[in-house]
């Protein structure tokens, strides 16, 4: 393979990459869970992306996320853990 040869599956992951990035929850939503849908686009190659959050319990959060572009597939997986006091009104 050729350094030029590398460079549409190259593209593809950057769209990827702007579209998974484009996924966010709603922190001013009051429901546990949430899904999001995104578009990314990189060098003329465009993706789309899809993901699910989902809140257990008042200090975690889980959640994935799935995008394609052309013949690439991107996914990723996460948790977050909060800790500490809140602040009013929260």
């Amino acid at each position: 393979m050729t350094v030029n040869s590398l460079s549409l599956p190259v593209d593809n992951v950057g769209a990827s990459s702007a579209a998974l990035s484009s996924l966010v929850p709603n922190h001013r939503d009051m429901g546990n869970t949430q899904i999001s849908v995104g578009v990314g686009q990189y060098r003329g190659q465009t993706a789309v992306a899809a993901g699910m959050y989902h809140y257990v319990g008042n200090r975690v959060l889980l959640n994935a996320g799935f995008s394609v572009s052309g013949d690439e597939r991107s996914g990723r997986m996460g948790m977050t853990i909060g800790f500490g006091s809140r602040g009013p009104g929260r």
